[in-house]
């Protein structure tokens, strides 16, 4: 239960409860963008910590600590560029937490920079599923036993729906501004 309450603080932390999960990422080798000044701690305004080092591939390990410093989630994250907008691909990382066999899927949010800032908006699962209910776009996924949406979308579908909706304000959730720590 202890497990299943840390993944639940580290999605919640980043903003990724509401978002809808994907079996394939975001990024192909031609889209990866690596900005190394994302190096080093960030304090987000709710109070939570996000801490980027650099992997070998360029990719970032992220992890998120919440206020109080006791949950943390670790993540491979990928910055990805699609025309001029950049996005972020998040892959839980501590995969020994969990006792049943692990799919590792994907999750996504927008990342700007403002001034020395970072804002990220995550994705918003409800206006995907607001589409796919209304019938306003056909993008292949899931419904699990849960009612929970899972994207089975291929890499390129997915490129195409995220070019198509970057500018959607609706599209994503309300920003967070990260503050490169002292």
């Amino acid at each position: 239960m202890k497990k299943r309450m840390l993944l639940f603080t580290g999605l919640l932390l980043l903003g990724l409860s509401g978002c809808i999960p994907s079996l394939h990422p975001l990024y192909t080798l031609d889209t990866i963008y690596y900005d190394a000044d994302l190096l080093g701690t960030w304090h987000e305004q709710s109070g939570g910590t996000w801490t980027f080092k650099a992997n070998k591939d360029p990719s970032y390990e992220v992890s998120l600590v919440n206020e109080d410093q006791k949950e943390r989630d670790t993540f491979t994250v990928y910055m990805v560029k699609l025309d001029d907008h950049f996005f972020l691909d998040f892959v839980r990382k501590d995969r020994e937490e969990y006792f049943a066999p692990y799919l590792p899927t994907h999750s996504f949010a927008k990342i700007e920079k403002n001034g020395k800032d970072w804002v990220i908006r995550t994705f918003n699962g409800d206006f995907l599923e607001k589409l796919i209910k209304n019938r306003k776009i056909r993008i292949k996924h899931e419904v699990l036993d849960n009612d929970q949406y899972l994207l089975t979308a291929s890499t390129e579908e997915l490129q195409e729906f995220f070019r198509k909706f970057a500018t959607e304000p609706e599209a994503f959730e309300e920003p967070a501004t990260l503050t490169r720590q002292l």
